[in-house]
């Protein structure tokens, strides 16, 4: 009897515009890679459609099933060429979605959110946990080490303060003991 390999979520994260590549990769990065910390993520926004096919077929082939979230950018005021070229790029992503059987999943405006309840739905579904969160004494012990680190850091700078007070001090007097009149003391 055969050995079905279990199929991994991979997600790959494209934006048609610089702002919705930034959008998807921080809410994707804040909302679903900290609650599954193992999950494979990458974003495939700089990549041409072949290089993205490539990655697609290289993901399959390690066990993976890979979705692509596309993010989709507002027209902007002056169309460039890079503009045109990624977007060439997002529309034959989206032309090739039958052909390729690319599980594509194109985000509006508003679409974070959707994207999101899909990511967990499908982690969930292969059997991932989300990451526990963490106790009330954890909280209170990170939050503890981050009020003594400020507080080195506070110390650090008084110190360092007070160092080029003194040495601004030094040099001033120096300056005037050589540019003091030699009769004068």
């Amino acid at each position: 009897m055969p050995v079905t390999q279990v199929k991994k979520s991979a997600f790959l994260l494209y934006g048609t515009s610089v702002r919705a590549a930034k959008e998807l990769r921080e809410s994707f990065t804040q909302r679903v890679v900290r609650a599954f910390p193992s999950v494979y993520v990458r974003d495939i926004s700089a990549l041409n459609y072949t290089d993205i096919r490539v990655v697609h077929q290289l993901l399959e082939k390690r066990g993976y099933t890979p979705t692509i979230y596309v993010k989709e950018g507002a027209l902007p005021t002056t169309v460039t060429e890079s503009w045109l070229r990624v977007n060439s790029t997002y529309g034959m992503l989206r032309q090739s979605r039958d052909a390729r059987d690319m599980n594509l999943i194109v985000l509006g405006k508003h679409g974070v959110m959707e994207m999101v309840a899909h990511a967990a739905t499908l982690l969930e579904a292969e059997g991932a946990k989300p990451a526990k969160a963490p106790s009330e004494v954890d909280r209170l012990r990170t939050q503890q080490k981050q009020q003594d680190l400020l507080t080195k850091k506070r110390e650090n700078d008084q110190l360092l303060q007070a160092k080029q007070r003194e040495l601004s001090k030094k040099s001033r007097e120096q300056y005037q003991k050589l540019t003091q009149p030699k009769g004068a003391k």
